[in-house]
């Protein structure tokens, strides 16, 4: 567990970096000591590195953990194109330039090492080590994510009645249901806890999402 004292040495800050603005979470020297970046994944924030940036800091590093594009206090586009891969490692990139550094060493989570992977891909000269929780680096596949889910699980919009009445869940095909992002922001608590939580059997509330609803 940290310490409050631990809990004190963060510091919140926001900052312009690739034309939005970014709240990031840090602690340590900067300029004087290596910059670590921490990537998270989703729904989670800075947050969720807080012991984490405490723990580098308190050995020597300049610790940064940012909330990613169109997460909790960072900016969040409208426009789908806004978070592409380019777009997202990016942002990256310039956080630590706006912070003073050319290199850093990259830490993700969950889509964070996804992305860590590819901003090493597209940046190596900006990064000096990556180290990917969760998620190892894969490649190219051979089609969209989005396309190799609903072979994986079913597709609940598009596929046949039987395909649909057999779909299973996922969260990301979850994410891309009709109307899927005004229920989250109708109620995000109810939102998350049905996304990770729902059984068989359970009464949703009028107006949520449902796999065969293709309004």
């Amino acid at each position: 567990m940290s310490s409050n004292k631990d809990k004190e040495s963060i510091q919140l800050q926001t900052i312009k970096a690739n034309g939005i603005t970014h709240r990031v979470a840090t602690s340590g020297n900067c300029g004087d000591n290596p910059l670590v970046l921490l990537l998270h994944g989703w729904p989670e924030s800075w947050y969720s590195w807080r012991h984490q940036i405490s723990a580098l800091s308190s050995n020597g590093y300049y610790a940064c953990a940012p909330d990613m594009r169109g997460y909790g206090g960072t900016d969040k586009p409208l426009e789908t194109h806004e978070y592409n891969v380019h777009k997202v490692s990016l942002d990256v990139v310039q956080i630590a330039k706006f912070l003073g550094y050319d290199r850093f060493a990259l830490i993700g989570h969950d889509f964070g090492a996804y992305l860590a992977w590819h901003v090493a891909l597209l940046f190596p000269q900006s990064v000096s080590v990556v180290i990917a929780l969760s998620v190892p680096y894969v490649g190219r596949g051979k089609c969209g994510v989005l396309t190799s889910l609903r072979k994986k699980y079913g597709d609940s919009l598009h596929g046949d009645l039987g395909e649909k009445l057999g779909a299973r869940f996922n969260y990301m095909l979850h994410h891309n249901l009709p109307h899927a992002a005004d229920e989250y922001y109708k109620d995000r608590k109810e939102a998350l806890f049905r996304t990770y939580a729902y059984h068989p059997g359970v009464k949703c509330m009028p107006g949520t999402p449902d796999d065969m609803d293709d309004k």
